[in-house]
């Protein structure tokens, strides 16, 4: 059996697991559907234009879906080594040899158009007087995209950085490492479908505001907790039901630029194989205090409806007036919550009212701070 020297662990990913490709092609259909009909003022010739587009990228991003991926051997594509070997006669340059391992993969290069705004064939694949080759476009500094590219000149598993403004920041120290990383968080998205983020501003910024330092978590708490994997961009870290997304709390100067980040833990995305294991994650990471009303997430209404009612748990737990009518502001100040989420705190409250475990009083106006609520 055929090993890679560079690409095997990304190889093993993409192949050892059954993936439902016929149900992922299918969301992403109704994403492209759904994108259409959000359109409500455009007229049937521009919505349909807009389905022929889409038709268009789904045929090329989705190239890999016809694909037999699971259990797939280790195969070598004729034809893209020919390319390969036009690519370097062309530009007079050999590739690096992990660039050349993947793209000589008979998976490649379709299988990019898992996670791509746009990716490179491999004749397109694009030098620049930098001496990096531009392959991929997707976002990882900028939101909306960037251009990533590996260079040329540093070794047989090259840095990939991003063409950003007049810099090359990098994204990893080798490509191989990138591919790995770029489709671990690919499978992690559809096969973890269940989340939350809690989004925190960064000590001493937005003109001094409190955070609540009661749920900065050590981060060697997950690395005692869960396998994490090393990269120079995200800190990730996972096991066989989670996948984290984590963010080092970070101190800033009164223009809010970032001086040093610490060994604590403010905030990040965690993710889910199951609704069940969802609910279980908080305790994990923060014990008998999860930040609830810190937590954001908007594809799932039965997510959203258990943060809503652990949020209500939280204010009959920690708040004895909560049979009497309470404002925002009560509630942030009993529970001694940071007063940057107090619009987080109302829009609990009234996502409690949709679900009946909060009433609303009869005088209350739209979103404002000042509302009444009782909880039921």
């Amino acid at each position: 059996m055929t090993q890679l020297q560079y690409h095997q662990k990304t190889y093993d990913l993409l192949t050892q697991n059954p993936f439902d490709v016929q149900a992922y092609v299918k969301m992403i259909e109704n994403e492209h559907e759904t994108d259409v009909q959000a359109h409500v003022r455009a007229t049937d010739d521009e919505k349909n234009q807009m389905r022929e587009r889409h038709a268009q990228w789904r045929n090329r991003h989705l190239q890999w879906a016809k694909l037999d991926l699971y259990q797939r051997p280790v195969q070598f594509s004729d034809k893209n080594i020919q390319e390969l070997n036009k690519w370097e006669a062309h530009h007079n340059f050999k590739l690096p040899a992990s660039v050349r391992e993947w793209y000589s993969l008979d998976i490649a290069p379709q299988i990019m158009g898992t996670k791509a705004i746009e990716y490179m064939d491999i004749p397109d694949l694009y030098p620049d007087e930098r001496n990096t080759c531009y392959f991929l476009y997707w976002e990882y500094v900028d939101q909306g995209g960037d251009s990533l590219a590996f260079r040329l000149d540093a070794g047989d598993d090259p840095p990939v950085v991003a063409w950003y403004s007049n810099d090359l920041p990098m994204i990893e120290p080798m490509f191989s490492q990138f591919i790995y990383c770029h489709f671990f968080d690919w499978y992690a998205n559809y096969q973890f479908p269940y989340y939350f983020s809690v989004f925190y501003h960064p000590i001493l910024s937005f003109g001094g505001m409190a955070e609540a330092t009661q749920y900065h978590m050590p981060i060697q708490h997950f690395r005692i907790h869960f396998d994490e994997l090393t990269t120079h961009y995200e800190m990730r870290f996972y096991d066989e039901h989670y996948r984290m997304y984590l963010r080092p709390l970070a101190i800033t100067n009164d223009s809010g630029e970032i001086t040093a980040t610490t060994d604590k833990i403010a905030g990040g995305n965690f993710l889910a194989d199951s609704l069940e294991h969802l609910k279980t994650l908080p305790t994990l990471v923060w014990g008998d205090n999860p930040p609830y009303f810190h937590m954001e997430q908007y594809t799932h209404d039965d997510v959203d409806k258990w943060i809503t009612s652990m949020c209500v748990q939280v204010i009959k737990d920690g708040f004895d007036k909560y049979h009497d009518w309470f404002n925002v502001e009560d509630i942030v100040s009993t529970l001694k919550l940071p007063r940057n989420i107090m619009a987080n705190v109302a829009r609990r409250l009234q996502a409690g009212i949709e679900i009946n475990l909060v009433a609303p009083h009869p005088d209350n106006v739209e979103y404002a701070h000042s509302n009444k609520y009782k909880l039921i």
